[in-house]
């Protein structure tokens, strides 16, 4: 039950993760700024190249937040593509 929980609680938590800063600097003059969090990176880049900002958007926040998710969905579904879901990860572990 508590893979469960804590499955649940990182739904919840990957938002407040992607806002808080990842770093904290005087001077960060290649950020332009003193704290540098996934959203203001992402906000940044968005203003500089449109492509690698979607690159980091698919890989840091999405990608994660849908696996998530999809165990999420293998936890606690009582259907059989959950529960084969759950037995390939339990074989990579």
């Amino acid at each position: 039950m508590l893979p469960r929980l804590v499955n649940l609680a990182l739904l919840g938590l990957f938002p407040l993760a992607w806002m808080a800063p990842l770093a904290h600097a005087e001077v960060m003059w290649f950020w332009g700024a003193d704290e540098v969090s996934i959203i203001s990176g992402v906000r940044q880049l968005y203003e500089k190249d449109l492509f690698l900002c979607i690159i980091v958007v698919v890989f840091a926040m999405v990608a994660p937040y849908m696996k998530t998710v999809a165990l999420a969905y293998a936890q606690f579904s009582d259907n059989e593509a959950g529960r084969r879901m759950m037995q390939r990860n339990r074989s990579f572990s």
